[in-house]
């Protein structure tokens, strides 16, 4: 009797969760264990060049409103005022 209410309550969690979803993580997890998955996806080398990681200049020289803010900003912040990020 036990087994019957034990079945029928995981029916009932497979058939809210849905069983397509029930069924992608039972494969998903055989796959895991078994190594399917490394054939499937195998790692590639590193590779440094690409448009992810070109290099990027560091730009020193701002507009001087931005240095001014900024120091407004800060001013207020030390003076103990709260300073809104986000103007909106």
């Amino acid at each position: 009797m036990d087994f019957l209410k034990n079945a029928i309550s995981y029916a009932d969690v497979m058939l809210k969760l849905g069983i397509h979803n029930v069924g992608y993580v039972a494969w998903y997890r055989f796959s895991i264990k078994t190594g399917i998955r490394k054939r499937f996806f195998p790692q590639r080398d590193f590779g440094e060049s690409g448009p992810f990681f070109d290099p990027v200049m560091s730009k020193t020289e701002y507009p001087e409103k931005w240095k001014s803010d900024l120091l407004k900003d800060a001013g207020k912040r030390l003076a103990g005022e709260f300073v809104k990020w986000i103007e909106g």
